[in-house]
């Protein structure tokens, strides 16, 4: 069960740091290859 525990937690941690970085990748390339300006409303 600790082991188990252990798996889902390092998933997670995965799961979370994947999410940052896609998504600091879709803002720079909507910055700079579509000239866009983001901002909170978008």
């Amino acid at each position: 069960m600790i082991a188990f525990s252990k798996v889902v937690t390092n998933i997670s941690t995965a799961d979370s740091q994947l999410l940052v970085v896609t998504s600091s990748i879709s803002e720079d390339i909507i910055r700079n290859a579509l000239g866009m300006k983001l901002t909170e409303n978008n």
